[in-house]
Formats: C-alpha cells, sequence, structure tokens
C-alpha cells in the first residue's frame, strides 16, 4: 500500500493506510462509548459516525462545518439513529451536558480557537462521560519532513497533555503508529541498503554517499525512496493493515496521539 503525501478529508478507500489508520482510531474510541447520545465532530462523509453508532444503546450526532460532505453523509447513512448537521465546532448548538460521549478525531490541529473548542467539548460533555480526541504528533512530523498546509498547528506530547488538562479532570494519552514487527522490516531496509551499496561502482555509491545521504533528511521521502530504488533497486517496506498499533506506552515513532479525556468536575 502507498501512502499519499497529504489526506486531509479521509473518504472510504479501502486501499489506503490512512483510511485504516483512522478506521483504527474509531474503533479505539468505540471502547470507550457509553449508552446515550454521542456527538462525532468533525464527522466528514460519515463513514465513522455510522460505525459508532452500531454499538448498542448509542444514538450519534454527526457535525461539520463543510455541507458537501455532509450532504453525502445523509445519502449514504440515512439510518434513524443517526443525525447530521451543520456545526462549528467552537460554536455548538446543543445544551451543557447533552453528551454521554464525544469524539474529536484529527479536528483540533485544524482550529486557531483550539481553547475555544476544548471549552466547548467539555460544556456539552456529560460528568460521566469520556472525549476522545487524536491529533498529529508534530515530533513525528518534524522528524520525517511531513508538512500539512491545512494544519494551523500540531503538538508535541507536553503541549498538548498541558493544553487538554485544562480543560478535563484526568487525561489518559495513548500512542498510535506501526508495530515492532513493521520497524524490523525497516531495519532489514537500510541494511540491505548498505549491503548492496557494497557490490555496485564507485559512482553508484559516490551517489548515495554524497547525494543521498545529505539530502533524504530535507527532501521528500518519495523522493528519496525513488532515488535508492532506481539505484540499487530496493522498495521501502509498505505498512500492512495488520501493522497499525494504538498502545498506552509510546511506540517506537509514533505518528498520532490519541488521548481519552474526562469531565472537568470544577466550575
Amino acid at each position: 500500500m502507498k501512502r499519499s503525501p497529504v489526506v486531509e478529508r479521509m473518504e472510504v478507500q479501502p486501499d489506503s493506510i490512512f483510511y485504516h489508520e483512522h478506521v483504527a482510531r474509531y474503533r479505539f474510541a468505540e471502547t470507550y462509548l457509553q449508552p446515550g447520545w454521542t456527538l462525532d465532530i468533525a464527522c466528514g462523509t460519515g463513514y465513522g459516525s455510522e460505525r459508532l453508532s452500531r454499538r448498542p444503546g448509542i444514538r450519534l450526532a454527526g457535525a461539520d462545518v463543510d455541507l458537501p460532505s455532509l450532504v453525502q453523509a445523509l445519502r449514504q447513512f440515512p439510518q434513524p439513529r443517526i443525525s447530521f448537521l451543520a456545526a462549528s465546532g467552537t460554536g455548538l448548538p446543543f445544551p451543557d451536558g447533552r453528551f454521554h460521549n464525544v469524539v474529536s478525531l484529527e479536528t483540533i490541529e485544524h482550529i486557531r480557537d483550539h481553547r475555544g473548542y476544548l471549552r466547548e467539548l467539555g460544556r456539552v460533555l456529560n460528568t460521566g462521560g469520556a472525549c476522545i480526541i487524536s491529533t498529529p504528533n508534530r515530533e513525528y512530523s518534524e522528524r520525517h519532513n511531513r508538512t500539512n498546509p491545512y494544519h494551523v498547528r500540531e503538538y508535541a506530547e507536553s503541549e498538548l497533555r498541558g493544553l487538554l488538562q485544562e480543560h478535563f479532570a484526568s487525561v489518559e494519552m495513548y500512542y498510535q503508529g506501526f508495530g515492532a514487527s513493521y520497524h524490523d522490516r525497516v531495519r532489514d531496509y537500510s541494511a540491505s541498503i548498505q549491503h548492496e551499496k557494497e557490490r555496485v561502482n564507485r559512482f553508484v555509491r559516490f551517489g548515495i554517499d554524497r547525494i543521498y545521504r545529505p539530502l533524504k533528511r530535507v527532501i521528500p521521502f518519495g523522493i528519496a525512496n525513488l532515488f535508492i530504488r532506481r539505484l540499487l533497486r530496493l522498495q521501502f517496506p509498505q505498512p500492512a493493515i495488520s501493522d497499525i498499533s494504538i498502545a498506552p506506552e509510546p511506540q517506537e515513532d509514533s505518528s498520532v496521539f490519541i488521548a481519552v479525556c474526562r469531565k472537568n468536575l470544577r466550575p
């Protein structure tokens, strides 16, 4: 499976590892749902809302600011247990404590008024509920030279935890990435580069040492991979669906943080 450089509004794409990473976050969120009203904020085309609504006792409100996505969601998922509506996360049209569960996946990084957004999520969440929030790991993005022009900001773990603790009584952090077997394949790939480099002529070795190595941290991943594929006929290992992992301890090269936040009991 190939990774595309920037995926912003997620569609159902069975061949996309990005899509399956997003579905994994919805599966994770499902485990915290209590029976009752659930808000899926920035629901997009609604495939995640539909998934959450399958849980027993769940009634779901899917909210988004993008009208074409909502129209698609209404057409594709006309179930009575789901209500789709146009709404901004910084001004939700719901009374205090309306929801037993709030799910906010890959949203906060788009919002300038992130504190106002979190205040709203906390306001509409009842005192027994959980708010599940996911967002990219800024240090991962910087390490892999990945930028997204749609993101207002990304967070380091300490920044995200501190921000969430301003609005919620408790914050549990989880980490999404790829499992150990995938990283073993990446290390095998790196070792293969060294092995194959010794077998090629000195001009190819010169290209690897003097061009590829200095530039690989600053050029897009796909170009660096193309360079090695053309010179050494080696393909960077692509992650499989089975490699996706979410764990309570930091993983090797975690790309996404997932926080489970409990209602702030303070006034």
